[in-house]
């Protein structure tokens, strides 16, 4: 079996005659155009993978920043916690001075102590309104108030210190009126009118 050398020679002339005969830009205009066309179809292949791997980057940065405001507001949280537990044992002063009920028997009752100490005697209370219990707010204090009015007699010294009493009781008060009048005797009465504090 011999080889045909002369056969295999004479195919490669031919292939390099036929090449020489096409001009360089056809040539190169097939390759370009395959090089387009594997492309548009890479990315027609890859453009789901890719919208999908973009929608998910932006959910991550989202859940990032969600993260992070969480971690702001629990801190807050904790901090606002450990404020109230730090106050926990004066909550109780709290309610005493600015209570959510106008307990007025427990105001009648402090002003009775209020007069024993300072030696006056209370003459006459109004309280009011009782019905619904309507409560204006104090100008300036964010808080309710309920009127009252009260009339004591005495001796000066002990007029002014029941009033001082008054004023700076556990009991948030707001004193709008004081009179100080004597009757034909000269024994002082004092006539307070004011507001008692209540939460809103």
């Amino acid at each position: 079996m011999a080889l045909d050398y002369k056969s295999s020679l004479a195919r490669y002339r031919r292939y390099l005659q036929v090449v020489q005969q096409k001009p360089l830009w056809q040539a190169s205009l097939y390759v370009i155009l395959s090089l387009v066309l594997t492309i548009v179809l890479v990315v027609s292949a890859l453009r789901p993978t890719l919208i999908t791997i973009a929608g998910l980057w932006g959910q991550i940065e989202q859940g990032k920043l969600i993260e992070e405001r969480m971690d702001q507001k629990i801190a807050v949280i904790q901090q606002a916690r450990q404020e109230y537990e730090n106050n926990a044992p004066r909550l109780g002063l709290l309610d005493e001075a600015l209570p959510t009920r106008t307990a007025w028997s427990l105001f009648v009752t402090s002003l009775g102590g209020f007069a024993s100490q300072s030696g006056v005697v209370i003459e006459t209370i109004s309280i009011g309104p009782l019905a619904g219990e309507k409560r204006d707010e104090i100008a300036g204090t964010g808080a309710g108030g309920l009127d009252f009015s009260l009339t004591v007699a005495g001796e000066y010294p002990q007029l002014k210190r029941f009033i001082d009493t008054l004023e700076n009781s556990r009991r948030l008060v707001v004193l709008t009126d004081v009179t100080l009048s004597h009757d034909e005797d000269g024994a002082l009465t004092a006539g307070v009118t004011g507001r008692i504090a209540l939460a809103l």
